[in-house]
């Protein structure tokens, strides 16, 4: 009776793991959401009300011709940039806005600002770039590839928010890295059933018009209590692995989590080489890896690629390069390194 029907506003998760979750939310997760935020931007020294830019769910068109964001450049100091289906020309022009409007925070979808990184990169010096103070990713785990990209580009902060629309921001990452629960909204645990997949479970504390409770989240990960460097006392979420959908185990039951093919393309050779590449584990057992090669690939890496996967994957894991001209975002704007059919 305390929930009013006509308030209530009909949500979906992302159906990155299968079917969507249909829910009903009043504003108060996305309260929470903005609260946890705030929270992230005073640990990197950046103050309420300072500049930001964000990239978001939205088409270049719509982010034209909306009046709404206007408002909030006005009220919120937000740049409402696109961050879906962007092409190059659309990077160019994201950086000229950038770069007029010069925020000291760049928010967005970990696939876009990692798209908008590459790109500078291969038009521009470092010195040419614009620079903000902090870059916070979101609605994908950030890798170490990732990582090193927007580094090598921005030269800044950089930090991760792992949530879910279902439940809000979960848990950020430190100035040390670390990826702290924010226990005040949340109780995580981790499923220890079966060890070597150990699921993350969440429970978020808010009054919700529709609870979620010890909610299954099919990501990856285990819960500590360390004593982090940046003196902040909260759980941190440790060996995060991806989601579930993302493991692969063997027919000889070894795992092969989305770390190993982190670690394989960030090998310098090869990064130099390839734009974008995607693993689809296909249903007959194979390995299919789906690469988008740039102008410095040649014969060469091919055979170092071959040799490092037939080197670290055993004999009865077999696989075949497919060379593509575009891997596309799913319609959430989310670019999958892992399909597992």
């Amino acid at each position: 009776a305390r929930f009013k029907k006509n308030r209530l506003i009909r949500n979906t998760s992302s159906g990155s793991t299968g079917s969507p979750t249909v829910f009903y939310e009043d504003g108060s997760i996305t309260a929470a959401s903005w609260a946890n935020e705030m929270r992230l931007r005073k640990w990197f020294g950046i103050n309420p009300g300072e500049k930001e830019a964000r990239l978001v769910r939205f088409s270049t068109e719509y982010v034209a011709n909306d009046r709404n964001i206007l408002f909030r450049k006005l009220l919120w100091n937000q740049l409402i940039l696109p961050g879906v289906n962007l092409k190059d020309s659309d990077y160019d022009l994201l950086h000229d806005q950038l770069k007029d409007f010069k925020p000291k925070v760049l928010w967005g979808f970990t696939s876009a600002l990692t798209g908008l990184a590459e790109h500078l990169l291969s038009k521009f010096t470092t010195d040419g770039i614009f620079k903000p103070e902090l870059i916070i990713t979101w609605a994908a785990p950030l890798y170490e590839h990732e990582r090193n990209i927007l580094s090598k580009t921005f030269r800044c902060a950089i930090t991760n928010i792992y949530g879910m629309r279902e439940t809000g921001h979960i848990a950020a990452l430190c100035p040390e890295g670390r990826l702290h629960i924010n226990q005040e909204n949340y109780y995580v645990e981790s499923d220890d059933s079966d060890p070597e997949i150990p699921e993350l479970i969440v429970t978020p504390l808010m009054n919700t018009p529709m609870p979620f409770i010890r909610y299954r989240t099919g990501d990856l990960g285990t819960i500590k209590n360390i004593r982090c460097e940046c003196g902040k006392k909260l759980q941190v979420i440790d060996e995060f692995l991806g989601r579930t959908g993302e493991v692969h185990m063997t027919g000889t039951g070894r795992m092969i989590s989305p770390n190993f093919w982190c670690r394989t393309f960030m090998e310098k050779n090869l990064a130099q080489c390839i734009r974008r590449f995607q693993i689809r584990y296909k249903k007959n057992g194979m390995i299919e890896i789906a690469i988008v090669k740039n102008a410095k690939y040649d014969f060469e890496t091919e055979d170092r690629l071959k040799k490092f996967l037939l080197k670290n994957l055993t004999s009865e894991v077999q696989f075949y390069l497919n060379y593509i001209d575009e891997i596309e975002p799913l319609v959430s704007g989310k670019y999958l390194m892992v399909v597992k059919e």
